[in-house]
């Protein structure tokens, strides 16, 4: 008899197979979607520890007979393709430390018998169609997202003491309020509510929820308007990440505290000047606040620090030139010109900035940007003509410097002869193919070299650590998933960035994004 067998990654035809005889300690056939038919019953008294399953292609209900692998300690079915009610059986598998059920179609209640699992470490149950929650005792993670619970929206029994959880994720989740049992989550870690109903103020309660502890909160896609109190600075003071976008936020833009990196606010209501006080973010990466009607020189913030910011940081200043992949500050009322020193980001592939009031040329420094993907300068009070020097950059795939003042010919060779007059819209003294107006003098200026050198001040560099800024993406969905894997791998930084660079790929397909 086997001990252990292990078969991931490959197609399998496994018909007729009776698992709690073959097999006496481990099973392992994770991600084998042509394991198909009805899951197999278990003999009592199996001596089964570990059943890794997740991504099989199973029909049918969970058999009770679950229930007789009493030494069972990780269970694994995630995207098995099971549906109806969660058998009671399970309850009865006292040694088990992780249950995973997440992606299936169940239907019902969590059967109140999961409680009995006072060893659980791991519980993911998201994705399926439940309707109801169930406490446990020592849960640290707990991860119910895309389900329609009932239970955490109303207030928490006196008499009921929930588990201090590190990581909770409840997004569409069906919500129309805070958890009241988040008063006294102040250990908490990570915290998702994405795309529920919870309308109004958020509340003054919330800012003591992992206060000293909090390094991601995810609350987009809801209906808040505002903070019940006002906040020089937003209370968390280890954040990473705060999601606020997607909402009907008003007032001024709220200020993190400085150890914040990713900063979503993108798709709200807010207004007037954005406070000079954004500029102590001296570890953000990401700063997405795009579709609001902000009206700020923030750009000038941006790339103009001063002394006591830029102290110590010249090393940093190449890694920003080369990390800093993505500028996406579109639909607000920035005004000013495009600083120079823009050209300087030499990792930059998406660069947005339209629908603002930016005045002024085109600098010829964005001809450095010889991995730019795409350029959006449209909507705005651009003057001049367009820099030759853009036709270095053979990696354009989207152009659009529509509805400006700009006037010439537009540069010639290389990505300019593949974008269509729709790019050059609104532009009545631009001219040339395959605008309808012809230039006068067909030729063309000489491609000038990248050697960009002009008002250089090396004490004005941009050296915040950034890696990215960009705006527009859906709800949280991509929180989500990344959520469940932090959990288990324990690598927040990982997901972190898989998070960023999975929103630049977003924000490519999607060029410009629209308000919901």
């Amino acid at each position: 008899m086997l001990e252990s067998w292990k078969l991931e990654g490959e197609n399998v035809d496994l018909p007729g197979i009776v698992l709690s005889v073959i097999i006496t300690q481990k099973l392992e056939l994770l991600c084998n979607p042509d394991l198909s038919g009805q899951f197999p019953e278990f003999h009592l008294n199996s001596s089964l520890e570990i059943l890794l399953l997740g991504g099989a292609n199973f029909s049918g209900e969970l058999p009770a007979s679950i229930g007789n692998l009493h030494s069972l300690v990780n269970f694994d079915i995630l995207d098995c393709n099971f549906f109806g009610f969660i058998p009671p059986q399970p309850g009865n598998l006292r040694k088990l430390t992780s249950l995973q059920l997440s992606g299936n179609n169940f239907t019902g209640q969590v059967p109140y018998s999961i409680g009995n699992l006072t060893l659980l470490i791991v519980l993911s149950l998201g994705s399926n169609k439940f309707e109801m929650f169930s406490k446990l005792k020592h849960l640290t993670g707990l991860h119910l997202s895309n389900n329609q619970l009932s239970l955490v929206s109303h207030e928490t029994s006196a008499n009921v003491t929930l588990p201090k959880f590190l990581h909770l994720g409840l997004s569409f989740c069906n919500l129309n309020s805070f958890p009241q049992f988040l008063r006294d989550q102040d250990e908490l870690e990570w915290l998702e509510l994405n795309g529920n109903n919870i309308a109004g103020l958020i509340p003054k309660w919330i800012g003591n929820c992992g206060r000293e502890t909090l390094q991601v909160i995810a609350i987009c896609c809801n209906k808040h308007i505002g903070f019940e109190q006002h906040h020089v600075f937003l209370p968390w003071v280890n954040l990473a990440v705060i999601d606020l976008a997607n909402n009907l936020l008003q007032g001024s833009l709220p200020i993190p505290q400085s150890s914040t990196q990713y900063y979503f606010v993108s798709n709200n209501l807010l207004t007037g000047e954005i406070s000079p006080l954004i500029c102590n973010l001296n570890s953000l990466e990401d700063l997405d606040l795009s579709y609001n009607n902000v009206i700020s020189s923030i750009l000038q913030c941006i790339f103009n620090f001063s002394d006591s910011l830029n102290k110590g940081l010249q090393t940093q200043y190449k890694k920003a030139q080369e990390e800093f992949t993505a500028v996406d500050i579109s639909s607000n009322q920035f005004e000013g010109e495009i600083p120079n020193l823009m050209g300087d980001l030499e990792g930059l592939n998406l660069l947005n900035l339209s629908y603002n009031r930016l005045v002024g040329f085109i600098p010829k420094s964005l001809g450095n940007l010889t991995k730019l993907e795409s350029l959006d300068l449209s909507q705005n009070k651009l003057s001049g003509e367009i820099p030759q020097e853009l036709a270095q950059l053979t990696f354009l795939e989207f152009f659009s410097v529509s509805y400006n003042n700009l006037q010439g010919p537009k540069p010639q060779g290389s990505q300019f002869s593949t974008f269509e007059n729709k790019s050059f819209l609104g532009n009545l003294e631009l001219c040339g193919n395959p605008l309808t107006r012809k230039c006068r003098n067909l030729e063309s200026s000489p491609l000038i070299p990248s050697t960009f050198e002009e008002e250089e001040d090396e004490q004005s560099l941009f050296e915040f650590d950034w890696t990215i800024i960009l705006s527009g993406y859906g709800c949280g969905l991509v929180i989500v998933f990344c959520i469940g894997h932090s959990v288990i791998t324990g690598k927040s930084q990982w997901v972190i960035k898989i998070l960023a660079s999975t929103r630049t790929i977003q924000r490519r397909v999607n060029k410009r994004g629209h308000r919901n």
